[in-house]
Parts: C-alpha cells; sequence; structure tokens
C-alpha cells in the first residue's frame, strides 16, 4: 500500500512535469517516464484523462492558494501595491506553468470538465470570488458588484492574455517568444500598464 502511494506520487509529479515541458501527453510518456508499464496508468488512476484532472485540480489549489494568502498578507497596504502583487503573481504563474495551460485550452485531448474546472475554480467557486470581491472592494472603497466583476476580469486578464499570445504558437513556450515574457523588464511594463488601466 505505502509502495501504491509513492507510484501514485510519482505519475503524478512526472505528469505535471511532462505537461510543463510538452504541452501534451501521452500515456505512453507517463510509462516511459515512471519506469511503469503503460497499464499502470489505467490501474492507479483508471483513465489517461483522471490523472490529467488530479494534476491540474491539485496546479489550481495551488494557484488559488497563493491567491488567498496574498491578499490576507497585503491587506493593509495601499491598492496599487495589492494589486501589483496579484498581477506579478498571475503572470508568474502562466509563464512557470505554459506547458500545462497550452494543453488545458489548445490540446484537442482536453474533456469539458477538466477545462470548466478551471473555469470554475477562477469564477464561480463562491468562496474564492467572494473572498477576492470583498477584498478587491475594501480596497477600491467600492460595494458595487459589477464594477468589481470588471476590475476581476481585467485582472485575470494579465494571465490570460500573455496566455494566448505565447501559445498560438504551438513551441512558443520554448522558444523566443517565451523568453521576452519572462524578461523582468517586460514584466515590470506589463504590471505598470495594467495597474494604468485598474485604478
Amino acid at each position: 500500500m505505502k509502495n501504491d502511494s509513492k507510484i501514485r506520487r510519482l505519475m503524478i509529479e512526472e505528469t505535471k512535469n511532462l505537461l510543463e515541458e510538452q504541452g501534451k501527453i501521452t500515456i505512453k510518456d507517463i510509462a516511459e517516464r515512471c519506469y511503469v508499464n503503460i497499464a499502470s496508468v489505467n490501474y492507479y488512476f483508471g483513465s489517461k484523462e483522471n490523472l490529467i484532472f488530479i494534476v491540474l485540480s491539485e496546479v489550481i489549489t495551488d494557484i488559488k492558494t497563493d491567491v488567498m494568502n496574498l491578499i490576507e498578507q497585503y491587506k493593509n497596504k495601499d491598492i496599487e501595491f495589492l494589486l501589483g502583487q496579484f498581477i506579478d503573481l498571475i503572470y508568474t504563474f502562466s509563464t512557470e506553468h505554459i506547458g500545462m495551460l497550452h494543453y488545458l485550452f489548445f490540446s484537442s485531448g482536453i474533456n469539458e470538465g477538466q477545462l470548466a474546472e478551471f473555469i470554475r475554480s477562477f469564477f464561480i467557486d463562491p468562496v474564492f470570488v467572494n473572498m477576492v470581491y470583498k477584498n478587491l472592494g475594501r480596497q477600491l472603497k467600492s460595494e458595487d458588484r459589477k464594477l468589481l466583476e470588471v476590475k476581476y476580469v481585467i485582472l485575470f486578464s494579465s494571465f490570460l492574455m500573455p496566455l494566448f499570445i505565447q501559445i498560438l504558437n504551438p513551441i512558443a513556450y520554448a522558444g523566443e517568444q517565451m523568453e521576452t515574457f519572462k524578461d523582468e523588464a517586460f514584466k515590470k511594463h506589463f504590471i505598470n500598464q495594467m495597474l494604468k488601466i485598474l485604478i
């Protein structure tokens, strides 16, 4: 049982690594990376899709936790500082997980449940969304729900737009274009321009 747990964990971590490296994945890739036979994926997870769903869920949980921790850590800072940190976090997340996000949005192997879980997590999950709106409203001194929704969508675009520009080219995340988005000077200008839109 203990060994089974280790194998499951290894397969989850290596699937995550493969998605980051390649933006796509096969059962054969997973089996070779983990030194197991192809049938092991179905044995431990039921299907490749179930395994990938677990991987995506873990990554989504991590970024949501980071967002909530950031808001709590900087709740007494001014709005410009807080939003700057928020954009930086989401922007960095998108560049560090570009392969996985490429799979999520563009892979023919993605199913509706995986994509729906991603959207639900950031826009429908009441605990997360209400926490973001509450703190955003306090910082902006506004209780206008529609205004807060608009601000949040703009904030979210700080992650989506660089992401889509990067992965319109299937190999962009591995090449020069990706290096542009990782450049600290570029990121600083991007955050400053986003703040001008938001504040």
